[in-house]
């Protein structure tokens, strides 16, 4: 198929398939791709599908094949044969069906469940389907609040997870959660059941509050202003990892002023790009921090730079917009969280899931340079994963050693589990590196 698609054009092709539930088999709709849009109409009887494709190359003609090439038609497809016949455009917009006499909707928020629904459209009355977690009403969940705080003249919002028993007037451990709030979307994690990094839930339940951070309030006025604003950085995603450094720093000071937080029990995450944004805090910030974890992620460090050339770019715009030679080199000596690691006070718990890249880019970089200070540092490997972890036992090993981490660090609490045993036994080791290096 070469179609009239211009080369080098990024292109969107997808099928549709024909599933048969009697014989559990699949089959492509038409044996050709649509390119878009990709709208379907199912006829009232159900023995119809009107759709605009491409057609299959299956015939001699070769004036024919050719224009099959190049051209979408609208079509008429018999079900269940799936055979075709071409029709008019005129044909095909008056088989669009009516708006359906209901309304299929997900509805949710970042204190209720996901639930389905069927809806009246007219009325708007709703009935309820099929909630996709019953077992939830076996639980205590604390609520979700919506916090707002400004940065650099730009709205913040972020979700903080409280406390199913939540005290208002007590001081709470806090932890930090990065890469975005969704304040529509209900989440145990805290971002789309990102599981690899994130714990909100479970980190409230051991009565520890989770700052899920962050979102633009006005993503349109304020996004592209703080990455074109030269005072945060040389380049775009310099502006963005300083601007994210000072909106960590803004939330723990509001809510320490709002006396919900133990300003000196703080906690932080780093995933994925968020790793470089944490790490430079880790280096960069007055605030201490009492624990912190980085995630299979980029750290903005000289590692990252050797593992991925064809990446570098990147790692150059996020330290200022030089490569780490020659000049440049100041620029990362004074910038590059590889290079400060002499200013990390807090205990350093790192997750690789994804391969050999992660371990030789940000993670090595700071477990050997954390660990040649004699600093508290834990490396954890999962051979294989991938980078949003899927298998329960992956899952397990990710979330409930950041509960682990963060309850033994922020609130001195230890899991009696037998098998956990030499987890804590070499916890208890890095924390008499804490207090050597408090001294």
């Amino acid at each position: 198929m070469t179609s009239n698609i211009s080369k080098g054009t990024a292109s969107w092709l997808l099928q549709y398939l024909v599933f048969d539930s009697h014989t559990m088999s699949s089959a492509p709709l038409i044996n050709a791709p649509i390119r878009g849009p990709y709208t379907a109409f199912l006829s009232s009887d159900g023995k119809s599908v009107f759709l605009s494709s491409y057609l299959p190359l299956d015939t001699a003609d070769a004036v024919e094949r050719k224009t099959r090439e190049q051209t979408e038609y609208p079509v008429d497809v018999k079900l269940p044969s799936r055979e075709y016949i071409k029709v008019s455009k005129e044909q095909l917009t008056a088989k669009q069906t009516p708006e359906p006499p209901i309304e299929i909707t997900v509805d949710q928020d970042a204190n209720s469940p996901p639930k389905v629904y069927a809806a009246d459209p007219k009325s708007h009355e709703k009935t309820l389907l099929l909630d996709l977690n019953p077992q939830f009403r076996q639980l205590e969940f604390g609520r979700v609040e919506t916090e707002e705080w400004e940065v650099s003249g730009a709205a913040i919002i972020g979700g903080l997870y409280l406390p199913p028993d939540y005290q208002p007037g007590k001081r709470y451990p806090l932890v930090i959660q990065t890469h975005g709030f969704e304040p529509k979307e209900f989440s145990m994690d805290g971002r789309s059941e990102w599981s690899s990094a994130f714990s909100a839930r479970a980190l409230a339940a051991r009565g520890v509050l989770v700052l899920q951070a962050q979102n633009f309030k006005d993503y349109k006025k304020d996004h592209d202003r703080i990455g074109d604003d030269r005072s945060l950085g040389a380049t775009p995603q310099e502006s963005f990892k300083n601007f994210n450094q000072l909106e960590y720093e803004g939330a723990i000071d509001i809510l320490d002023k709002k006396g919900m937080i133990d300003r000196h029990r703080v906690g932080i995450v780093g995933f994925s790009r968020t790793v470089c944004f944490v790490a430079y805090t880790l280096t960069h910030s007055t605030h201490r921090f009492a624990a912190a974890s980085l995630v299979d992620g980029i750290g903005c460090g000289y590692f990252d730079e050797l593992t991925y050339p064809s990446v570098a770019w990147d790692y150059d715009a996020l330290n200022g917009g030089a490569a780490p030679f020659g000049e440049g080199l100041k620029l990362w000596m004074k910038n590059s969280p590889g290079f400060n690691l002499d200013k990390v006070n807090a205990p350093i718990r790192l997750l690789g899931v994804s391969g050999r890249g992660t371990l030789l880019g940000a993670l090595w970089e700071w477990y050997a340079g954390l660990s040649l200070q004699k600093k508290p540092v834990d490396l954890v490997l999962i051979p294989g994963g991938t980078h949003l972890l899927v298998k329960p036992r992956e899952r397990a090993i990710a979330q409930q050693g950041l509960v682990d981490w963060f309850c033994f660090w922020l609130k001195g609490e230890e899991d009696p589990d037998p098998a956990k045993a030499e987890q804590y036994a070499r916890w208890r080791e890095l924390r008499k590196l804490q207090q050597q290096n408090s001294n």
